[in-house]
Formats: C-alpha cells, structure tokens, sequence
C-alpha cells in the first residue's frame, strides 16, 4: 500500500494585499458658518462695548457742594475721565481710583464718594473742608482743615482765628501743617479765653517748634501755652493766677507762663 503524502501547511492563511483608497471627506455648510458667526458676534460685542456708546457716560451730578461750583467740580471729572485710557466706558472705570484722584485735585474737598448712575452717568457725592484755623507763614495765610492740613488760601484772615509761624517756613496746599491735636488746642484757647474777659490780639508759635503757643492779649502781656498738656487745665491755672492778682490789684506787664505743670510764673 503506497504511503500517504504529507503535505505541510501553513500555520498562517494566505496573506492578500488590498489597496484602500481613504473616502474624501465632505464639507459640510455649517463648518464654514459656524467660525463666521463667532466672528460675527464677537465684533458685534466689541462695537457694542466700544462704538455703540451704549456704555458712555453722558452725565455727572454733583451734590453736596456749597461754596466750591459744581460745575467746576464737574469738569474736573471731566478732565480725569479724558485722561482715563479706558475713555468714559462704564464698564472699566474704577470709582474707587476716580475718588482718589479727585481728591488730590482739588484739596477743599473733604469727603468723596463717586458711584454710577445706570449705564450712562457717574454721582459725585462731596462735603467740603471746614476751615479751623488760619495758618501765617510770611506774607500768606492758609486754612487749616481739621486734621491740619492745608487746603486753600485766604485773603480775609479776620474771619478765622490765625497763628502766625515765627519760622515763616513755606506752606504748599495740600500740605500737613500741624497734626489734629494743636488745632484742638487752639480752637479751646479761642473759645474760653474770652469767658476770663480776656481779647486775643494775636497767636503765635516760636521758631522752634509747635510745642508751644504764645498768645497776646489786650494789655499787651503775653500767655504762654504747653501744646502737649490739656488745655482745660492751663486755663484753669490761668484763672487762678488771675484771680490771685487782681486781689493785690497787681496785673502781668510782660507774661503769664503756663508751660510747667504745677507752677505759674509770670513777670
């Protein structure tokens, strides 16, 4: 019996080589409209923001201005918004930034509060400096606000209890004079002296420091302050001492000290 032929086979199928040709992809429509209108709503929302005006601002109220215009305060914003990079857009200006630049522009303002108004407008809510004492330095004599500081110049000093600066040292508006305090303790000189039937002719501080108030009164003697030391008990002082010579019928020729707690000295 003739022996079967073997035949090997392979482990692996017949391999075939198929070329594919990858399908052309097609363009669909809105493909191209959809980048278009993003395009599109994009610049919309830039004119919108930018070129519409729609977030311009077109008025400025001021209230609470008395003797300053308001029409100058105005134009002061006016000016700061021309110089905003943003221009006059609502949406960037910053109202915190706005007040504090209008208050360095214009040093009779004490309190500034600027808010929006909707979308087109912009209030200013001010009050004004009060004047406390007037400031001598040469030839000029500046208002003093209530923490001291400079804030404008006057021509009528008589309106206004003045302390001349015996260093006559040069005084800018919008500079710290004297700190709170020294204003405290001159407006209690003025107002208590004249209950001691007492006229001030003039106050002045030496060329060494603020520390200390002379005060001439009518009779041509002086008053000599501690600006450090309660004023309520130096004027206590200057009332017994008062008391004490007019029973010798003695009255001060040249000064009264009050600067050392405890002793009087007067000549």
């Amino acid at each position: 019996m003739a022996r079967a032929r073997q035949v090997r086979r392979p482990s692996q199928g017949p391999t075939y080589r198929t070329n594919y040709i990858k399908p052309r992809k097609q363009l669909h429509l809105r493909n191209i409209v959809r980048p278009i209108g993003y395009i599109v709503a994009a610049v919309f929302v830039l004119f919108l923001i930018f070129g519409s005006g729609l977030f311009s601002i077109r008025t400025i109220t001021v209230t609470g201005a008395k003797t300053i215009p308001a029409g100058d305060i105005q134009n002061q914003v006016e000016k700061l918004l021309s110089e905003n990079l943003t221009g006059r857009n609502t949406l960037f200006i910053s109202t915190d930034k706005l007040t504090q630049q209008l208050k360095a522009r214009n040093t009779q303002l004490g309190d500034v509060q600027i808010s929006r108004d909707f979308l087109n407008g912009l209030t200013v809510k001010v009050s004004e400096q009060i004047p406390s004492i007037g400031w001598r330095s040469g030839s000029s004599v500046f208002v003093l606000s209530s923490d001291g500081r400079a804030f404008s110049q006057t021509d009528q000093p008589d309106k206004i209890p003045v302390v001349n600066d015996s260093a006559n040292i040069p005084v800018k508006i919008g500079q710290k004079i004297v700190p709170s305090e020294f204003i405290i303790f001159v407006q209690k000189i003025v107002s208590e002296l004249p209950n001691q039937k007492l006229e001030i002719v003039t106050m002045s501080v030496p060329p060494e420091s603020i520390g200390e108030l002379y005060v001439q009164v009518k009779g041509k003697y002086i008053i000599k302050f501690d600006t450090g030391r309660d004023a309520g008990e130096q004027l206590g002082d200057l009332k017994s001492v008062l008391a004490s010579l007019t029973a010798q019928k003695k009255a001060p020729a040249e000064y009264i000290d009050l600067r050392i707690a405890g002793r009087i000295f007067y000549k």
